[in-house]
């Protein structure tokens, strides 16, 4: 089992971030959560 720091954050726009050591994920929450897709060179996952 492996501890590990993470820090979600919630927009006004619905939008759910979840950082993890170096990765970030982007979720839109309207109506339910689904993830974002990458954008090239953006640093999205």
């Amino acid at each position: 089992m492996l501890d590990e720091r993470i820090l979600v954050s919630i927009d006004e726009d619905n939008t759910l971030r979840l950082f993890r050591q170096t990765e970030r994920t982007v979720y839109s929450c309207t109506p339910a959560c689904e993830q974002h897709q990458a954008l090239n060179g953006a640093g999205i996952n």
